[in-house]
């Protein structure tokens, strides 16, 4: 629903079909095309219940804080015992290392070898979770390797991007408004895919951007 509302949204910009043509390789702008065909005949339809996506957001944040406070016991002191004072080197990665993480984990999103391109997305959530700063200095050269993989031909890549891609939307939100059409576009087709999965994932990937980045974004980005 929520893919649909933003193409909605964006079908009224007088540029529409133009920039469609020019930024969608032909794959993606046939199968955008069609839902946009759709959008014309059927309308928007109905808005999902907003108490189902509710829970469903709720229950996911919940599981990550609660394993969060279970970490944080794990590694407390025993009640009773004196703290123990220790001093730690806090630990300096070079700009240099951690240009070169990126170099590694574009390399790995790229491969040919579907395992390795999993890893790659492993190392980009890994990213966006340690070094946000990172992959918003470096966006535009990461996610031309990530973005590919949210429509990878491989059904177990396909989905696990789509899954990093819905987890990493709040914390790199403030660097992604020069690569929302492009995540848009690659989001996309994935909202007309069988696999009820894929599909239900890439709706709530769209319903994270617009809670992210608000709509006016999607129309200045498309402009």
């Amino acid at each position: 629903y929520y893919g649909r509302k933003i193409l909605h949204m964006l079908m009224s910009h007088p540029e529409f079909e133009k920039m469609l043509s020019k930024h969608l390789p032909g794959n993606l702008l046939r199968n955008v095309q069609d839902v946009v065909d759709n959008l014309k005949q059927k309308g928007l339809g109905e808005r999902p219940s907003e108490l189902s996506s509710a829970r469903s957001r709720k229950s996911g944040h919940g599981s990550r804080s609660n394993s969060s406070v279970r970490g944080g016991s794990a590694n407390s002191p025993a009640e009773g015992a004196a703290p123990v004072q220790t001093q730690r080197r806090p630990l300096v990665r070079t700009d240099e290392a951690r240009m070169e993480e990126v170099k590694t984990m574009t390399d790995l999103l790229a491969a040919n070898n579907w395992q390795q391109r999993y890893e790659g997305i492993s190392k980009f959530q890994a990213m966006c979770e340690t070094y946000p700063q990172v992959v918003s200095s470096q966006i535009i050269k990461i996610f031309d390797k990530f973005l590919p993989r949210l429509t990878d031909s491989n059904s177990k890549v396909n989905l696990y991007a789509l899954k990093v891609m819905l987890d990493v939307v709040p914390l790199i939100k403030d660097s992604m408004g020069s690569v929302i059409s492009l995540t848009v576009s690659a989001v996309a087709p994935n909202l007309s895919s069988k696999n009820k999965e894929i599909y239900s994932t890439a709706a709530e990937i769209m319903d994270a951007l617009i809670d992210n980045l608000g709509e006016t974004n999607f129309y200045f980005d498309f402009a």
